[in-house]
């Protein structure tokens, strides 16, 4: 049995160039994804918000350090003056916290714009950023200027100065896709012998093994990593990234070997053949030692014995 797979595009947002054009709402408008740079720089990918806000977004991780430009070329259409929003987000607001740690410029072809972006308001929204000349092909850049976790989704750039995008969720979406290209319903990506929902570690292992067994495979993921759970896509170490090194207190001292170190165990619940299985280092148990009993009384011995005391003794 063959399934027809339509094909999905469930927040990703990512651009084969680095921005697309379209005619949105009469406007012809550069919509550029921040995932999409070319260059990083010192921003991250983070990930784990897509469910809410339908995009990725970069974050600039640099722990009290400004970190290095994301820098991108583009294409403009109609050069000319055009109307500047970025998406962006104070991270602090909702606690009412002065200042603003998450600040950042963009930088168009070597100019940074007289606005500050990630200074206002707690929610997602599209910061103004003024008009700007811009000409057949621009470079911009984000310029970190915290390194406390700047925010950016996107960056507009509108030819009509009086165009505002859309902040409700509903219409941001089709907003989105229309600018990026993407067509509404889904195109057909043809048909499949399997389609494998999921990338993790076990929807990658299923989609490969059934590759090369011969199936024509369709993976959908909804993220540009895979096999990754989401510790790992939100910079938390995953279990298998962590040193497998015992602390120092429960180490060996030099030349001994704890002696069950490799010892075979019983598989199953104590059936079956034994089998050796390598076992993490860990310090021997000690068995703890029992209470004494009572010492029993050298005289006479009373018939009930719940009624003897010491003084029987």
């Amino acid at each position: 049995m063959r399934f027809e797979l339509a094909r999905l595009t469930i927040g990703m947002g990512l651009l084969s160039g680095s921005a697309a054009a379209q005619d949105t709402a009469q406007q012809d408008v550069l919509f550029v994804e921040a995932e999409s740079f070319a260059d990083l720089g010192g921003w991250v990918l983070d990930q784990q918000f897509m469910d809410l806000m339908g995009s990725p977004y970069l974050l600039a991780h640099g722990m009290g350090r400004p970190v290095a430009d994301a820098s991108t070329s583009i294409e403009v259409p109609e050069p000319g003056p055009h109307r500047v929003w970025v998406r962006t987000r104070d991270w602090v607001a909702p606690w009412k916290a002065s200042g603003a740690p998450g600040s950042f410029e963009l930088v168009v072809d070597g100019r940074p714009l007289h606005t500050i972006f990630g200074t206002k308001n707690d929610r997602w929204h599209w910061h103004d950023g003024g008009i700007v000349e811009l000409g057949d092909r621009a470079e911009i850049r984000l310029r970190d200027l915290t390194g406390f976790e700047g925010r950016c989704d996107a960056v507009v750039f509108a030819p009509d100065v009086d165009f505002v995008p859309p902040e409700a969720s509903d219409e941001l979406a089709t907003f989105r896709r229309a600018s990026l290209g993407f067509s509404d319903p889904p195109a057909s990506a043809g048909s499949f012998d399997l389609v494998v929902v999921g990338g993790g570690m076990a929807g990658t292992s299923a989609a490969v093994t059934a590759a090369r067994l011969g199936l024509t495979v369709a993976l959908v993921q909804d993220r540009p990593v895979l096999r990754r759970p989401v510790r790992g896509t939100a910079r938390a170490p995953s279990r298998d990234a962590r040193p497998s090194v015992p602390p120092p207190s429960r180490r060996p001292s030099a030349g001994s070997e704890w002696p069950h170190r490799d010892r075979p165990i019983r598989s199953g619940l104590g059936r079956g053949p034994r089998r050796s299985v390598g076992i993490s280092p860990s310090p021997p148990r000690l068995r703890r030692s029992r209470r004494p009993t009572r010492t029993r009384c050298p005289g006479r011995r009373p018939k009930d014995r719940s009624s003897r005391t010491r003084r029987d003794c």
